[in-house]
């Protein structure tokens, strides 16, 4: 634990955080409107439980990316995404 950036572990998840927010602000009328179904209004919770899943995400990251020196570079950070967007990259027979 001693090498990873606590800053940039906190800055990711604020940034996880905002996008959350503005994604939810640009969407959520046309997602109520496809589910035709109110949706409860945000409350304190909801704001606190997803900052706090988006900082342990964060921190996941960079447990996973620092567990040795050679993991520091961009190829390992790509390897690393691709494998967390596609979670099975082989073919099911």
């Amino acid at each position: 634990m001693e090498r990873i950036n606590h800053l940039a572990v906190w800055v990711a998840a604020i940034v996880f955080f905002a996008f959350g927010a503005l994604w939810y602000i640009m969407f959520s009328k046309a997602w109520t409107a496809y589910i035709a179904h109110p949706v409860p209004g945000p409350n304190a919770a909801l704001y606190i439980g997803s900052f706090i899943l988006g900082l342990i995400l964060a921190y996941a990251t960079a447990i996973a990316l620092t567990r040795r020196p050679e993991d520091q570079t961009l190829q390992q950070g790509s390897a690393l995404r691709c494998s967390w967007a596609s979670p099975s990259t082989e073919r099911k027979r």
